[in-house]
């Protein structure tokens, strides 16, 4: 009798063989589909579609997926039966898309945090203030004023500093 190697093919199509009519009378090969589909998404579609969508739920051979945007939405809708396609492998037959909130899959999808630089304001800035300000008579509204557009003007964050 020949060894066969856990890492081989061959024992993995016959543990395929073997499992699969134990998971489909168990009624969960959906799931695990799904849950395949899930984890994979950004495999299988990349970026960027894979970042304005995610799978939401498999039931009966149709999968609805989450789009981010209207415009995203109608872009994709023209590639429904190439997506199907991509999935078929998952028991998809048909998709279904719906403007939702999409989950991100990567894991560097962190939010940088934001540095906070204050410069200072240059003299047309200044000017602007004053000129802005001129039609305001009482003095201590003016001031609050002032300090706040003066210091709005002079703060910069990462985004805004190269």
């Amino acid at each position: 009798m020949p060894e066969v190697r856990a890492g081989e093919k061959g024992c993995v199509n016959r543990f395929g063989s073997i499992i699969s009519p134990f998971v489909k009378s168990l009624g969960i090969e959906g799931a695990l589909n799904f849950g395949v589909i899930e984890k994979d998404w950004t495999k299988i579609f990349g970026e960027p579609l894979s970042l304005h969508t995610c799978p939401v739920k498999l039931q009966n051979g149709e999968l609805l997926i989450y789009v981010d945007s209207p415009i995203w939405l109608q872009q994709i809708s023209f590639y429904t039966n190439d997506i199907v396609k991509k999935l078929s492998p998952f028991a998809v037959k048909e998709v279904r898309l719906r403007l939702g909130k999409v989950r991100s899959g990567k894991k560097t999808d962190k939010p940088q945090p934001s540095v906070t630089k204050y410069v200072s304001v240059d003299n047309d800035t200044l000017k602007y203030i004053e000129d802005t300000l001129s039609v305001i008579h009482d003095l201590e509204l003016k001031e609050s004023i002032k300090k706040a557009m003066e210091k709005a003007f002079s703060k910069r964050t990462t985004k805004d500093v190269y």
